[in-house]
């Protein structure tokens, strides 16, 4: 079942608060928390981009019926510039949750990153010692 626009709207708000929060360099067990729900969000933005796309699809959809049936003598990128513009929301969504997806990503190799530098860490004072 697809979420509504606005369960959208709520979810991207959401999981950008999250991509927002700071990482803790410090702490390697909170990285490996943080990138235990960051990567459960990145399969479930991944889920809602595609809700967001069929939401922009259908609204496209309706507006191509819409104008063959008025059978008007424009150019196509004339009319795909209008459907763009009369679906502005969905594209939005659609844009926003690819960028959220694409975060999450990055997020997820920057704690993999702080992990390993702090498990090399670990390992180099156990030698001294």
């Amino acid at each position: 079942m697809q979420e509504s626009m606005e369960q959208l709207r709520i979810k991207a708000l959401e999981f950008q608060n999250k991509l927002q929060e700071p990482i803790s360099t410090d702490d390697a067990e909170s990285c490996l928390v943080r990138i235990t729900e960051v990567e459960i969000m990145m399969v479930e933005s991944g889920k809602l981009l595609a809700d967001a796309k069929f939401h922009q699809d259908t609204e496209q959809s309706k507006l191509k019926e819409i104008l063959a049936d008025l059978n008007a003598n424009v150019s196509a990128s004339t009319l795909n510039n209008y459907i763009k513009s009369r679906t502005i929301n969905e594209n939005y969504m659609v844009n926003w949750f690819e960028r959220i997806n694409r975060s999450s990503t990055h997020l997820c190799e920057n704690l993999r990153t702080v992990i390993s530098y702090r498990k090399e860490e670990m390992r180099n004072l156990n030698y001294k010692i």
